[in-house]
């Protein structure tokens, strides 16, 4: 548990929406990378300010060319989106106090080119819980 820098007093935490930055990069002739980092947030659950933060890189490849000399290919960013997720490691029956607790992402990317091709990518972004930076 945290203080709540609002009311003081300690506080549960929940986990805040991931805030994405992702940019799109020529990775080699016939691929493209999508890299970037996603900042992840606990917020305390009585007054919901901003506790604790981790910002996470995040990168994966895709096959398709990124752009061309001609012209016919030029691959954008259509949408992304990123889901909170939640887990705790070690094994079941363990009491919760010797379990770490992970925070993370999933991260989702939707591609499309002006040729017609679309794709999607998919990356994970996690952080164990002790390992936020506090914003106290």
């Amino acid at each position: 548990m945290r203080k709540c820098p609002s009311c003081n007093k300690f506080a549960s935490i929940e986990q805040g929406e991931p805030e994405l930055n992702i940019d799109l990069e020529e990775a080699d002739e016939n691929k493209g990378r999508v890299t970037g980092d996603v900042r992840l947030v606990l917020n305390s659950a009585c007054c919901g300010d901003e506790i604790a933060e981790s910002t996470q890189d995040v990168e994966a490849e895709f096959d398709h060319p990124i752009s061309s000399d001609d012209g016919k290919h030029e691959v954008t960013i259509e949408s992304e989106s990123a889901d909170a997720t939640d887990r705790f490691d070690g094994k079941e029956g363990t009491p919760m106090r010797f379990r770490r607790h992970y925070y993370g992402a999933d991260i989702t990317v939707d591609l499309k080119c002006r040729c017609g091709w679309t794709g999607q990518v998919t990356m994970k972004a996690e952080e164990v819980a002790s390992g936020f930076d506090d914003l106290t």
